[in-house]
């Protein structure tokens, strides 16, 4: 670094390792040459969080002087106090080590009391402010205590002590506040809310889906407002959903939307800027969350029970009825008989069965393994109907050859694996096995 008694402006970078992964990088920026350390600067406590996975611990009080460092951008950054002794850059020359193009290293790497290792890499980000009305599609802004995001012991979004952000239920529901902004209109919504993370492999991802729950919170059980173009405006539960690959959120949006457009019933989304205190977090899918409270409270279809099966569990009521047609019609299949024909159509909605399928084959489906990745609903005595959901492999260039129809006609594992379009995830096993029989002569 030089002669010690060099005075000279020291840049400080700092590394702090909490626990498990993703370590907090903070910038410290130091003056005054004789004391070589981090506590040079005072830190903002409300600082970004973001993919940190734990809360920032105090530090200590600055020494000679102090410059206070925000990451959030919600308010200037205080000046250092002025020191006779400080050197003015424009005063003074310094010798570089460094080449002229020197860009700095892109890895760093931390030990700690512990002598165990993180290597973190470097890249430069960018912090949007706050501004939902400068988007072109609605902002929904999310705000709540920074505890309950990122507290190792309580905080839902964070790794922390017990994988937080896999955890379930309702002791895994905070409070919250939903603030909906329309493009040239402003708020329109502030509702108090539960907040819980949503989604099931992609609970991993560093954008997390949320939850958001209306009933038991405010003065009523639901929010009333048309947030989609048409249907029903009640709703006590949505969801933001993000994606695995950068395109499936629009390849998933895509096949729900003609699901719809034929006339079934889908869960209606549109897209939306998030903003999760104050801080932008990304492009998601507004969404109604497919639940018992979805065909209830906003579509009304209770006729004395609901029974739904969502990604091949049963959700709601007694999906016992749905099994055992499968496995007894399935095994006997035979389209010419009026007997088999007319019970089918009394256990299962042909219409939403053929379209769903239709789509399926069409979009060239990756991911749905008939007893994941779907929907079934049942009100009282009427048929099980269909409902697209989750589908985030569809349409991929990988696949744009693949002969749908054979695959799904494959009677044996060899069959399978050589018509099996090469972005599908799925393995020959009975589950599937007893989906692909139910119409087979």
């Amino acid at each position: 670094m030089g002669n010690r008694h060099q005075r000279s402006l020291l840049a400080t970078l700092t590394l702090r390792t909490i626990r498990r992964t993703w370590p907090i990088l903070l910038l410290i920026l130091a003056t005054t040459a004789p004391v070589i350390a981090a506590r040079l600067a005072t830190v903002i406590q409300n600082s970004s969080h973001r993919q940190v996975t734990d809360a920032f611990l105090p530090l200590p009080p600055a020494e000679d002087g102090s410059i206070v460092v925000t990451l959030s951008g919600d308010r200037p950054i205080s000046l250092a106090t002025p020191d006779p002794d400080f050197v003015r850059v424009d005063d003074h020359t310094f010798t570089t080590r460094f080449p002229w193009n020197w860009t700095g290293p892109r890895t760093v790497t931390f030990v700690d009391d512990l002598a165990e290792e993180t290597t973190v890499m470097v890249t430069p980000t960018l912090a949007r402010p706050f501004t939902p009305l400068d988007h072109d599609i609605p902002v929904l802004h999310i705000t709540c205590d920074s505890t309950s995001l990122w507290d190792p012991e309580t905080g839902i979004y964070t790794t922390g002590n017990y994988t937080n952000f896999e955890q379930r239920g309702g002791a895994w529901e905070r409070e919250a506040r939903f603030e909906y902004f329309l493009p040239g209109v402003g708020r329109v919504i502030d509702e108090p809310i539960g907040l819980r993370i949503h989604g099931g492999f992609s609970r991993n991802y560093y954008q997390k889906g949320l939850r958001y729950y209306f009933d038991d919170y405010g003065t009523g059980d639901f929010l009333d407002y048309p947030l989609f173009d048409t249907g029903p405006t009640r709703f006590e539960r949505l969801i933001v959903r993000t994606s695995r690959f950068d395109d499936s959120c629009i390849n998933a949006n895509f096949a729900d939307g003609l699901f719809g457009d034929l006339g079934h019933l889908v869960s209606r989304y549109r897209f939306v800027a998030v903003y999760l205190n104050r801080e932008y977090w990304g492009a998601y899918s507004l969404r109604e969350r497919l639940d018992d409270e979805f065909f209830e409270t906003t579509w009304g279809l209770d006729f004395g029970g609901l029974n739904l099966i969502k990604d091949g569990e049963t959700k709601e009521g007694d999906a016992t009825g749905w099994w055992d047609f499968l496995a007894n019609f399935g095994a006997v299949a035979d389209p010419e008989d009026d007997q088999w024909f007319a019970t089918v159509r009394q256990n299962m909605d042909l219409a939403s069965y053929i379209d769903w399928q239709i789509i399926n084959l069409y979009c060239v489906s990756g991911d749905n393994g008939f007893a994941w990745n779907l929907a079934l609903f049942q009100s009282g005595d009427r048929p099980w109907r269909f409902v697209m959901w989750d589908e985030d492999l569809l349409l991929r260039s990988a696949d744009l050859n693949a002969n749908t129809f054979r695959f799904l006609t494959a009677r044996n594992e060899t069959e399978w694996n050589r018509y099996r379009a090469p972005a599908d995830t799925r393995s020959w096993n009975a589950a599937d096995q007893q989906w692909l029989t139910m119409f087979r002569t």
